[in-house]
């Protein structure tokens, strides 16, 4: 795994591939610190070509609910009492693993080597190595309708 200092996409970058996702309205903002509750988060981890990881996405409860349930319109109701339940619905889940798919665009233009997605944790499995995150860049996104949760772009 790289130990070098990575670069991450800036706000305006990150805004455009969500926008381009889930349409008008759509804000990202920059968040000082990365996801917080890792037993409630997903983690997406993007590999190099020889399956090292080098790069993941951890996806806070109400991002992961928002994004997975806004990208076929399943509605907004779902996702507030996905939250409430601190669960990802199936139908929900099936749509997050597109949205983290096409997420791998985030970090095109930031890594030097060629990235695809890997492995995917689901809530609760998330790693202790990601536990003390130290090279991230982490937004908050609001996505109309759906509400807003935090992603952390994480390198390692």
């Amino acid at each position: 795994m790289s130990t070098s200092t990575a670069t991450f996409p800036d706000k305006a970058y990150v805004q455009e591939l969500f926008l381009g996702l889930f349409g008008s309205g759509l804000e990202a903002t920059e968040s000082a610190s990365p996801v917080s509750d890792l037993s409630k988060s997903i983690a997406a981890f993007y590999v190099d070509d020889a399956g090292e990881p080098q790069r993941a996405l951890v996806c806070d409860l109400a991002f992961s609910n928002a994004t997975g349930a806004a990208l076929t319109m399943i509605p907004p109701g779902v996702v507030k009492d996905a939250i409430k339940d601190g669960e990802i619905p199936g139908n929900v889940m099936a749509n997050l693993h597109e949205v983290l798919n096409i997420c791998v665009n985030l970090f095109s233009e930031t890594s030097d080597k060629h990235l695809v997605l890997g492995e995917i944790l689901n809530l609760g499995e998330v790693p202790a190595k990601l536990a003390e995150i130290t090279q991230h860049a982490s937004f908050d996104v609001k996505v109309p309708r759906y509400g807003s949760g935090v992603v952390s772009l994480v390198a390692f």
